[in-house]
């Protein structure tokens, strides 16, 4: 059998340093072409590329870097799980005027399915693809491609089941639905548990992300749901994806995130007028977060979003998630034991991270991949509030009416 080739050649907008980049550090290839990474930036050194999306979930990829030629050629011995062999992949990087040309060669091994090799060459074309766009305007098209139900999702845990009258824990929990998209015109309120979608249910192992990987905007799907314990069914257009423009700028990026803070901070006051230590320390009916306790996890919450600008900046991303510590949130809260103090330490953190954003360097802006992504994190994370100002009010309602 004689190995076929793969070959694509594309004029990229960016500096050959950054298109090099984009192939030998573990953060970028997820920003563009996988789900998950782990490489070792050396010759003779390892990557190991695997997918989370539905139609790549049984996919991954072995590759060794046999040869790197900084800002220039990179070689990678290729195998897959699908084969029994290993292939190579080349990369030629060419400097032009305003960018860079990528040549990349694709050698499969002589035993290579059909499947495999269309599979694979299909990743290659939508990634080339992506690869233009994320240095070009930073927009990842795998997540700008996707439609929106428009949800913000809240916690379904034993109290949340107990609390809503649900026969178990499958399915996605409405904190709230966004205004103008397919949730709310449907009529779908906070409390509503939707538990499947077009007929397919909702479980920890296929959640609404797995629905929506090969759906787009303007498909109509049922929507299945319970509310007040009786299942109900609706019909929804799914929404085009809402997506906040991020500033080219470090310090324009600062001036947005400083009016989005502002405004946070503005509704926490508001919702925390009048409410005394001891109405702030005494656990809701549900069993869940007290109130210095929601305003410990938004610190951490802040503090982590610290952490991950540090990984960026030191080229080294986590894919970890540190989730809701109890023990975390508890310790927070037993070094910070007054509502004031916790609300003037979250005040510090939102700052910290504004000023952690005005100091990116050049460099890492300049990549426009790393910093989109991280950006769109940040300038959302207004609607992670929205939650946890219903978890303080109902927190606090409890309280009075014991009284």
């Amino acid at each position: 059998m004689t190995a076929q080739t793969y070959e694509a050649s594309r004029q990229i907008g960016n500096s050959p340093a950054n298109l090099y980049y984009m192939f030998t550090h573990e953060q970028s290839w997820r920003e563009w072409f996988c789900d998950s990474a782990w490489a070792q930036q050396r010759e003779e050194g390892q990557l190991l590329l695997t997918w989370l999306r539905p139609q790549n979930r049984d996919l991954f990829v072995l590759a060794r870097f046999a040869k790197l030629e900084p800002d220039k050629r990179i070689e990678l011995e290729w195998e897959v799980n699908l084969d029994s062999a290993r292939g190579s992949v080349v990369i030629d990087i060419t400097p032009t005027d305003g960018g860079a040309t990528l040549t990349l060669t694709h050698t499969f091994p002589a035993d290579a399915s059909d499947a495999s090799i269309a599979r694979q060459t299909g990743l290659w074309e939508n990634g080339l693809e992506n690869l233009q766009n994320v240095l070009k305007t930073g927009i990842d098209l795998r997540i700008a491609r996707l439609p929106m139900l428009g949800l913000i999702v809240g916690a379904l845990d034993d109290a949340a089941q107990a609390r809503l009258g649900l026969p178990d824990q499958n399915g996605t929990l409405l904190a709230d639905t966004i205004e103008g998209m397919g949730a709310r015109d449907a009529g779908l309120i906070t409390g509503d548990v939707v538990v499947a979608l077009d007929d397919t249910p909702l479980t920890p192992n296929f959640g609404v992300f797995d629905f929506m990987a090969n759906k787009k905007a303007g498909d109509m799907v049922k929507v299945d749901y319970y509310r007040g314990g009786k299942r109900q069914s609706v019909s929804m257009t799914l929404s085009p994806r809402q997506m906040p423009e991020v500033p080219p700028t470090a310090s324009e990026l600062a001036a947005r995130l400083r009016e989005i803070r502002d405004d946070m901070e503005a509704k926490i006051d508001e919702v925390l007028t009048g409410v005394s230590d001891e109405t702030a320390s005494m656990p809701p009916a549900d069993g869940g977060w007290n109130v210095k306790e929601i305003l410990a996890h938004l610190i951490l919450d802040e503090r982590d979003n610290q952490n991950t600008i540090a990984h960026h900046l030191s080229d080294d991303v986590s894919v970890a998630q540190l989730k809701n510590q109890d023990a975390r949130v508890r310790a927070l809260v037993s070094t910070h034991p007054t509502l004031a103090e916790m609300r003037a330490e979250l005040s510090r953190a939102f700052q910290e991270t504004i000023a952690y954003v005005e100091n990116f360097p050049d460099a890492f802006v300049s990549r426009r991949s790393s910093y989109w992504s991280l950006s769109q994190g940040l300038l959302q994370a207004g609607y992670h509030l929205q939650d946890h100002l219903a978890q303080i009010r109902e927190a606090t309602r409890h309280k009075e009416l014991t009284h």
